[in-house]
């Protein structure tokens, strides 16, 4: 275990499934900081408020900040093949998507519907923002977008669209739902070090649990991620490597092309060493 030279900080994290293995990498690699798990959106709103000195969020909010926050290199969660965590359903017989309802705090999803559509179906859909099951949904709009985050998900239909499945066929590279971003003087170099093994651990963490329980679904025991049965083996990747920075350039590529960034931003990784800049 490293010694961050004495210092302590606020990690966040979002309180859904799949974060459990870096939760607990983090645990185990960093004591000295208060990691806590809540709600996505305040997770944002606690990061963008500097109430959160570290947090785990997807690669649009680091995009709308890129200017005042890093990556710490190497973690990630990105999925490689479907992880059923990000699912359109839609209205039985409907030939043309003209709205989705969604829950508004899922900003980079509705991202990724919107780029979806528009390069898969020819389609741009209204957002009706809402919150609600699938039923309720439906009934206000011809699709709902539904994400991991809701307890609403539910499995493969003839009605619904698997769109992280769709991302990796019509990209052919990993999506990559989370990064672990920092404030700019959050971290000294020597204070990174224990960072830098957590997509390592938290990988390992559940290929051992793949091996003891094959495909079978995983118990998690957390209370604090809702004691729910979950299925996380083979589902979701913990490393950020070489295809998931690479993902990441392509969505944000793309969400400039559809005006939802204003410019394509740069990768700016904490190192030990020094910043590194990857262009865009």
């Amino acid at each position: 275990m490293h010694n961050l030279s004495g210092y302590a900080g606020t990690i966040g994290l979002p309180s859904v499934s799949s974060v459990r293995p870096v939760h607990t990498a983090i645990i185990k690699q960093c004591p000295q900081f208060s990691c806590s798990l809540t709600s996505r959106a305040q997770l944002i709103h606690e990061f963008r408020g500097k109430k959160k000195n570290i947090a785990l969020l997807p690669p649009l909010e680091y995009a709308r900040s890129s200017s005042e926050v890093k990556i710490i290199p190497g973690v990630g969660i990105s999925s490689r093949t479907s992880a059923n965590s990000v699912r359109l359903y839609f209205n039985k017989g409907l030939h043309h998507i003209e709205t989705v309802a969604v829950n508004p705090a899922f900003s980079s999803e509705i991202v990724l519907a919107h780029i979806l559509l528009n390069e898969c179906y020819q389609t741009t859909p209204k957002i009706v923002p809402m919150e609600g099951g699938i039923e309720r949904l439906l009934s206000n709009a011809n699709a709902c977008l539904i994400v991991e985050d809701s307890e609403f998900l539910l499995a493969d239909s003839d009605e619904s669209i698997d769109l992280i499945d769709l991302w990796i066929d019509y990209i052919g590279l990993p999506y990559v739902h989370d990064i672990l971003v920092c404030n700019e003087q959050t971290l000294l170099p020597n204070d990174l070090a224990g960072f830098l093994d957590i997509g390592n651990i938290a990988q390992q963490l559940i290929e051992q649990e793949v091996n003891e329980v094959g495909e079978e679904e995983i118990t998690n025991e957390s209370t604090a991620l809702g004691g729910k049965r979950e299925s996380l083996g083979g589902s979701f990747y913990y490393r950020l490597g070489e295809d998931e920075i690479e993902s990441i350039k392509e969505f944000f590529r793309l969400a400039y092309y559809y005006r939802i960034l204003h410019d394509i931003p740069d990768l700016r990784f904490h190192t030990i060493e020094s910043t590194k800049v990857i262009p865009n």
